[in-house]
């Protein structure tokens, strides 16, 4: 048994009336709903530090947190569990930010709005890498958009993840204490090596946004959290980023593509490409290569489990900025009614709450 979660798929009450209008009723989207039993999650987002979907994920890994530490610290652990690193170490992912700031908020925008390339994300490296040289830190351009770090778990206190801050205003999770002030020094210095940096005047004139500030997040040893998912699970972004920038013309236009990724991850070519993939792969910690940009079709999917098993069956969880509702199957029989009759039932719950 497979669990997907489709994140950005719980809209405010007031826009899921609205949008509820729109949804072709045949579609595949609200025949899901029609079939499916709600039961809804609540989560503190402050005292989890990330997103519920990504709370999901560190939660099927079993994390065995210590004192201070939030699942947003095990996160950048999840693909690392075989890595060998001081006891007292933890993993930290480096991501590549934009930070707003104007007169009413501070807001924060992930890595993966902002189209970064390879060659930017490796110019910016060359510009700090020196700093972290500085301070005998080994930091690893593993990814475009991120990067990682293996630092003393004492290094900084608990930091909520990108995703999360980017539903926030951010000023009121900054790291001002006195236990993170390393942590903001190092974020402080790495800013302005970037402010000006040609990489910047050149995203700049080509109207995208600027990589103008590091995000650090994370800490937890691997050994603190299960080396492989208590079950296979998919976490499928399509909807995330118009959810995000409540762009709901554009929410609308991706429900296609949700189905199509939907229909990838549960297709026997997908789980047999990524298991050919993952047999050729190298060292997970290698460092980004120069070259061109490859086009990733499944840029929307997060996939852990068993790397030669297709699952069976899914169950799917829709997931909003603090909520999950997992959906539980109803019986063939009620199913078969609520098809036949168009049951309504369902809009009763669709929303975030």
């Amino acid at each position: 048994m497979m669990e997907i979660i489709i994140t950005g798929a719980l809209p405010p009450k007031r826009i899921a009336t609205a949008l509820i209008k729109e949804i072709p009723q045949d579609s595949a989207f609200i025949k899901r709903l029609q079939q499916h039993q709600p039961t809804r999650y609540q989560l503190d987002s402050d005292l989890i530090g990330c997103t519920p979907a990504e709370y999901y994920q560190v939660q099927q890994q079993d994390f065995n947190p210590i004192a201070g530490q939030r699942y947003a610290d095990a996160l950048p652990s999840l693909d690392y569990q075989t890595q060998r690193i001081d006891d007292y170490h933890g993993i930290y992912t480096l991501a590549l930010c934009n930070i707003h700031i104007d007169f009413q908020s501070t807001r924060l925008f992930p890595s993966h709005e902002l189209q970064i390339t390879k060659e930017q994300s490796l110019a910016l490296f060359e510009a700090v890498k020196y700093l972290f040289a500085e301070k005998k830190i080994k930091l690893i351009a593993i990814h475009a958009d991120h990067w990682v770090i293996s630092l003393p778990q004492s290094f900084a206190g608990s930091i909520a993840t990108p995703n999360l801050l980017s539903y926030k205003k951010l000023h009121d999770y900054w790291p001002k204490d006195d236990k993170n002030q390393s942590l903001r020094q190092l974020l402080n210095e790495v800013q302005m090596l970037w402010h000006e940096h040609e990489v910047n005047q050149q995203r700049k004139a080509q109207g995208l946004k600027e990589i103008n500030s590091p995000w650090l997040y994370g800490g937890v040893h691997p050994k603190q959290i299960q080396a492989t998912p208590l079950s296979p699970y998919a976490v499928i972004t399509t909807l995330e980023q118009a959810y995000r920038n409540e762009n709901w013309g554009q929410w609308l236009d991706l429900l296609p593509q949700l189905e199509a990724d939907i229909n990838t991850v549960q297709s026997a070519q997908y789980h047999h490409a990524r298991a050919a993939a993952k047999a050729k792969a190298d060292n997970p910690f290698n460092s980004l290569k120069p070259g061109q940009d490859e086009a990733d079709s499944h840029a929307a999917i997060i996939y852990r489990g068993p790397i030669t098993a297709v699952p069976k069956s899914s169950r799917f969880l829709l997931a909003g900025y603090d909520q999950l509702i997992k959906l539980q199957p109803l019986s063939l029989w009620q199913r078969t009614v609520n098809t036949f009759k168009q049951s309504n039932h369902w809009k009763s719950w669709w929303h975030q709450s």
